[in-house]
């Protein structure tokens, strides 16, 4: 059924159509399809009728695999690993979860070679996995139900620079938000303000609104 010219091209304008707009996978673990459509195409996802979980333990496999040969490759992400987390991540892929974690997320950019934002319109805040600063950017936007849609188009520096502008981003999806000695009042001031979360009528103290942003971010993962 495959090698159908009239399928394939039906496909084809689908995929087309789709890259106006926004992907959303059918599977529970909507994180790794959207990374396996960015690598393979929408074409070959829809060409998948069955057996779903093996493609999921055929890519952990294979990066797996990878990571023993390229380590290094893995460790210099902007979320660092040290080698002890490289064995946490080894250990994690082989294990069957319905969920791909932040973890994996950061392994399979790696192997895919890509980058990724995972966008939060409704909190307006983001979190970013870089693999290398060359590779090609992808937003992915959660929904309230905790589920992803991919925008397949590629971002520009432009696009990500509008994120950043617009939303928050998250310092680390283990921990939001760095302590507060590390702000200054203003800055705290201008996240709380750019999140929408203040009463403009009183005044807060710094740990005040610095705690009120943290639990804001928490939620936001």
């Amino acid at each position: 059924p495959y090698g159908n010219p009239t399928t394939n091209e039906s496909n084809k304008e689908r995929e087309k159509t789709y890259k106006k707009d926004l992907i959303s996978p059918k599977q529970q673990d909507t994180l790794f399809w959207s990374l396996y459509i960015i690598k393979y195409g929408y074409d070959e996802y829809l060409m998948i009728q069955d057996n779903y979980g093996s493609n999921v333990m055929n890519a952990k496999q294979q990066i797996m695999e990878d990571i023993q040969k390229n380590p290094n490759k893995y460790r210099h992400t902007n979320y660092k690993m040290t080698k002890s987390g490289l064995k946490e991540l080894m250990s994690e892929l082989i294990t069957n979860y319905s969920k791909t974690s932040y973890n994996v997320l950061i392994a399979l950019c790696c192997y895919y070679g890509v980058n990724i934002y995972l966008v939060n319109k409704e909190r307006k805040t983001f979190l970013e996995f870089i693999s290398n600063n060359t590779a090609p950017s992808y937003f992915l936007y959660k929904d309230k139900f905790g589920k992803y849609m991919l925008d397949l188009n590629i971002k520009t520096e432009q696009d990500v620079s509008n994120l950043k502008r617009e939303m928050v981003l998250l310092e680390h999806y283990l921990k939001p938000i760095k302590a507060c000695s590390h702000y200054k009042v203003q800055e705290i001031e201008e996240i709380a303000a750019r999140l929408g979360i203040v009463d403009i009528t009183r005044k807060y103290k710094k740990n005040e609104l610095h705690q009120l942003v943290s639990t804001y971010l928490t939620d936001s993962l």
